[in-house]
């Protein structure tokens, strides 16, 4: 299971969101550093495709059992 990754709450910064985190793993996870995942994204449109395919993160969360019910339109 090299594939999985930790969550490490400390590692985590005030931009580090599911989707960030999503596509650094798509980038090549914990394998590559800040600096190098920054340079891929940064890359002009125009080369980016010899580099990288277009990447899209959608994250939905579920309902929490903590979050109070919907009362219904009446």
């Amino acid at each position: 299971m090299d594939h999985i990754h930790i969550y490490r709450p400390a590692n985590c910064g005030p931009g580090d969101t599911a989707a960030s985190r999503l596509i650094r793993t798509a980038l090549g996870g914990g394998e590559m550093d800040s600096n190098r995942i920054a340079t891929l994204l940064s890359v002009p449109a125009n080369i980016a495709r010899y580099y990288r395919d277009d990447i899209t993160v959608i994250v939905i969360y579920p309902p929490s059992a903590f979050d109070p019910p919907l009362s219904p339109l009446t």
